[in-house]
């Protein structure tokens, strides 16, 4: 007698955002995600640069309202105040023994992990 066992596999469809509406005192414009090389919360704003090396502030406050619409593939939260766009890093550096510099492909923009992120962070870009 055969058993057959079926794993059904449960896929979450989670629908990213694929532009930020960024509001400013003349009006919305938007922020394609696509061009997004990071985003930087400091002093309780976060703010997104683009592949232009222009800050635009979000109006999320809080990085867990923004990463749930960011695609876990490829953005990545490298300490508690930076989340870096994969397709932007364009090189590693080990900063020291348990932190890495990312340099990402706008002029002068180099981030580092947090030590308790650098094993993970390594794990998603398959280093």
């Amino acid at each position: 007698m055969m058993i057959n066992l079926i794993s059904e596999k449960t896929t979450q469809q989670t629908n990213y955002k694929d532009q930020f509406a960024i509001k400013t005192n003349k009006g919305v414009y938007f922020l394609k995600v696509e061009d997004i090389v990071c985003f930087e919360a400091d002093s309780g704003v976060i703010f997104g640069w683009d592949k232009m090396n222009k800050k635009h502030m979000m109006t999320q406050t809080v990085f867990k309202d923004l990463e749930i619409h960011l695609d876990p593939q490829e953005f990545f939260k490298i300490n508690r105040s930076d989340i870096v766009h994969r397709k932007f890093i364009t090189k590693l550096k080990r900063y020291n023994k348990n932190t890495v510099s990312v340099y990402l492909n706008v002029e002068g923009k180099r981030l580092r992990t947090s030590q308790n992120r650098t094993g993970d962070f390594n794990s998603w870009l398959g280093v």
